[in-house]
């Protein structure tokens, strides 16, 4: 992915507020994050509730993003999940796995995936999303009328 397909994925500004997605950076990389709150409720109301942080990061001038990642990033509270996709020309296919505490403090994936290959389990539904970005961006790049299928 270039530096143009990237920055048109990082245009859709609407697109990634419509799913929860706001603008981030950390370390020298930047791209979008969310954060997904689980609840459990019972008859006597909320029992337990943890967060979830996913962040879609545009290529990153920083060479040997994925492995910093897994390196520096460090559990925040009442996080569980960490994920990152980090979009890049080529794809990893396998995504990293990192456990804070042997998981009690949660855990970290990092996958590296090229815009409009096939899913990856874990990460099915961010990678449904920057499909479909992908796939709108380039049809606004080809001068094409029409809305994201």
């Amino acid at each position: 992915m270039d530096k143009s397909g990237a920055k048109r994925l990082a245009d859709l500004h609407q697109l990634w507020q419509e799913v929860g997605f706001e603008p981030w950076t950390w370390n020298g990389l930047e791209g979008m994050k969310r954060r997904v709150t689980f609840r459990k409720g019972s008859l006597l109301g909320e029992v337990a509730r943890y967060y979830a942080d996913d962040h879609i990061v545009w290529p990153a001038p920083v060479p040997g993003a994925e492995k910093m990642i897994l390196e520096k990033w460090r559990p925040a509270d009442e996080v569980m999940s960490h994920r990152f996709l980090l979009l890049d020309d080529q794809a990893s296919g396998k995504p990293q796995k990192k456990y804070f505490f042997l998981g009690f403090r949660g855990w970290l994936e990092v996958l590296v995936h090229r815009p409009g290959d096939p899913e990856v389990e874990n990460f099915r539904d961010l990678v449904f999303l920057v499909n479909k970005a992908w796939q709108y961006a380039e049809r606004q790049k080809g001068g094409e009328a029409g809305g994201i299928t």
